[in-house]
């Protein structure tokens, strides 16, 4: 009873309101399909987050909205808590003094610490998002594939922390670099 008494948008996080305003509006004209996010305040003070669509039907004969609102504040939650998490290991990946390279499961690099760019010669943003063979040599693909099959499968008859040297590539071919991989 007390919400029905209430304006809507006094919920709203006043730092959201005029934005959640003007998503409701695109959607209600049908300009825009896509749900938006917001903050509301609770009774007890407490911020939540809610994701929410609308549209205009009929009501009894009458325009009206309907709304559909989802409360995310757990998601939202755990996206910050992955966030921070990422930060913290960049950082501390950042400050292992040894070579350290990120791969995703194709082999596409996810991160380089600053001793990689020391070491090579490139800049972050040549690194990032190219498959690790593009940075070894022709020859020593085939090797290089495998040692990532052995790594991913934690392969036991690779007991030694050290791995095998892979000859890489720096700018434009001219200098050899040797890149150490150690076992996490």
């Amino acid at each position: 009873e007390e919400l029905m008494e209430m304006n809507p948008a006094s919920l709203i996080h006043p730092d959201d309101r005029e934005k959640t305003r003007a998503n409701a509006i695109r959607m209600i004209k049908k300009k825009s399909s896509i749900p938006y996010e917001f903050r509301i305040i609770r009774k007890d003070g407490d911020i939540r987050w809610i994701m929410e669509t609308n549209s205009p039907i009929e009501f009894y004969g009458k325009p009206a909205v309907l709304i559909n609102s989802i409360d995310i504040t757990e998601r939202k939650q755990a996206e910050e808590a992955l966030q921070e998490s990422e930060r913290l290991s960049a950082s501390l990946l950042s400050a292992i003094p040894d070579l350290v390279v990120r791969l995703d499961i194709e082999g596409n690099i996810l991160f380089v610490n600053d001793i990689v760019l020391q070491v090579s010669g490139y800049d972050r943003s040549e690194l990032i998002g190219k498959n690790m063979l593009t940075f070894i040599a022709p020859a020593d693909h085939e090797k290089a594939i495998t040692y990532a099959r052995q790594w991913v499968s934690l392969d036991p008859l690779l007991e030694d922390a050290q791995r095998e040297l892979m000859k890489c590539y720096a700018r434009a071919g001219q200098r050899n670099v040797a890149l150490r991989q150690y076992q996490a």
